[in-house]
Order: C-alpha cells, then structure tokens, then sequence
C-alpha cells in the first residue's frame, strides 16, 4: 500500500496557519502522517502543542539541518531558515521506511480533497514540482508581470513538492540541499530566489524531476486569473474542470494576498470566497494561540 508522508516548516509565529493547514489536511487525509519542523529553539509549550492536535510529529530545525545550524543562521531570518530547511527535511522523512513518498505544503495552504492524483508518478520515484503560471500571462501591453515574475522568483512554487523513492530522487535532494546551504537569499540580484530559485535547474539535470501542470494544485494569487474555481453539480470545487485539491495564500501576513485578490475576485469570485473563509478560520485559530513569542533565534543575531 502506497504511504505518502506529509510535512510543512514554521516558526512560533506560524502555528495559526499550521494548525489551520494539519486540520484541512486531516479532513481529507485522516490516515496522514504530518511532521512539522519547527525553526526555533525549544519545543512549544504544553498548551500550545495541545492545539496543534492534528500535527503528528514536531522536529527543531537542528535535528534536521545537523551539525553547525547556530553559526549557519546567523544574520538569515526565519523565513531563509525555514526554506533551506525544505531539502534536507524531505530527505530524512523520505528515509523512514514506510514512506513511498513525501508532500511538503507551505503552512499558508489549504487543502481542499486527497491528493491521490500525485501517488502514481511518487510510487514510480518521481520528484513533483508545480509552475506559478499553467497558461501564458495575463494579456496587456507589453510582457505580462506575471511572466516578467517568474524571472525573479523562480518558474516553480516550492510551496508544493513531492518526492519518491529513488536514486535519481536523492540524488536532487543531495544536489539542492547543498546549494541552499551555500546560497539561499531574497537579497542576490543575479542569483536564485531562496530554494525555489535552484528548481529552474533541477528538469534538466535529474531525471526524476516532473513538471506536476494539475490545475487544482498550488492555485494562488499569480495565477488565480487564469485557473478559474467552480462549483460542479455537487458542490465539488474544481479549478479549470480538474477538481481544486489545495490552494496556497502566500504573501497573507504581509498583505500581498489581499493586494492581488483585489484585481483577481471580479474573474475568479469563488477563489475569493475560499480566501474569506481561509482568514475567517486563521484568525479563530490566532485567536486561541494568542499572542506569538518573540523568534527565540533571534537572540543570536539573526533577522
């Protein structure tokens, strides 16, 4: 029987979102495994882990990134960390022996059915990676931005990824998990975008990379233009006729989400909906959290 793993990286600041992820998980998923690493110090508190209930397994990004993680975070944020954390954490979920794969979600995701369509390419040993755009710009004049985008911060959105057993698989692991601990950073103007920048690459040089062109993956606000959410006959949500499995809020604590959501819900009005009630259900879970300690790396110089 095929055993996907799941797992997401956050630090205190995110368990909201966490909690709000491992609960649209485990609705359609009650059987998953969902480890999360957590980019701080300690472990939370009693009371905190307690509303994390539907998240299995907590491991401290030391335990992951290995010897060395104090000094190589020092002048990163959170944000670095948790991104260069990604490789390594598939990896060693990946070598567990009851894993035929592993699926990484950002913890500013929602699920919305089984993700069942990525376990035929994983059981084969296949890497899944999603592009931030399925279907040319939006026309204007000029080179469309979101096109011009993806130049900056990669063709792929990392906030998806899910690996399977194979040669090839660590091979890319290996690869990638080496050059984000040399070079992960939003700040290098020539260089890749934090670890998703590198994923360019990656189709060309490991076999077992796949482009994953699924409409109802990883539907966010830079394509939400273009793959239009509709209800079916039975109230199913499907994204461009494919049935939408889980869409990704990025940039929701800085604003950027509601920003675009702005020009998108007038052509994709239920997408809006879904990010009204994706906010209706964060901010209960913020509510019960209250409010987040200070990120406890932060005393060793990092931002």
């Amino acid at each position: 029987m095929s055993t996907l793993r799941f797992c997401t990286i956050a630090n205190a600041v995110n368990l909201p979102m966490v909690a709000q992820l491992s609960r649209s998980l485990k609705t359609h998923h009650p059987e998953a495994q969902l480890t999360l690493a957590l980019v701080e110090r300690q472990h939370v508190n009693a009371s905190r882990r307690s509303l994390l209930a539907d998240v299995d397994e907590v491991l401290l990004a030391d335990e992951i990134f290995g010897g060395g993680f104090d000094a190589w975070l020092a002048g990163r944020s959170a944000y670095i960390a948790a991104c260069a954390l990604k490789p390594a954490l598939l990896r060693l979920l990946l070598a567990r022996d009851d894993a035929t794969g592993v699926v990484q979600l950002d913890p500013d995701m929602d699920v919305h059915a089984r993700l069942d369509d990525v376990v035929p390419q994983v059981a084969e040993g296949a890497v899944l990676i999603t592009p931030h755009l399925t279907t040319p710009g939006v026309p204007q004049a000029g080179i469309p931005q979101d096109e011009r985008n993806c130049f900056r911060f990669g063709t792929y959105n990392l906030g998806f990824i899910a690996v399977g057993q194979g040669a090839s698989t660590r091979a890319f692991l290996d690869w990638w998990d080496d050059r984000v601990r040399q070079l992960c950073s939003t700040d290098e103007p020539a260089g890749p975008f934090t670890d998703q920048g590198w994923i360019d690459l990656a189709p060309g040089m490991f076999e077992a990379v796949r482009v994953f062109r699924h409409a109802g993956f990883n539907l966010a606000t830079w394509d939400a233009t273009n793959r239009i959410v509709t209800r079916d006959a039975r109230g199913a949500l499907r994204a461009n006729g494919e049935p939408l499995v889980v869409t990704h809020y990025s940039g929701w604590t800085r604003g950027d989400h509601a920003f675009a959501l702005r020009a998108i819900r007038p052509v994709n009005p239920i997408f809006g909906e879904l990010s009204d009630a994706f906010g209706v259900r964060l901010t209960a879970f913020e509510e019960l959290f209250g409010p987040a300690p200070s990120w406890s790396y932060a005393e060793s110089g990092s931002s």
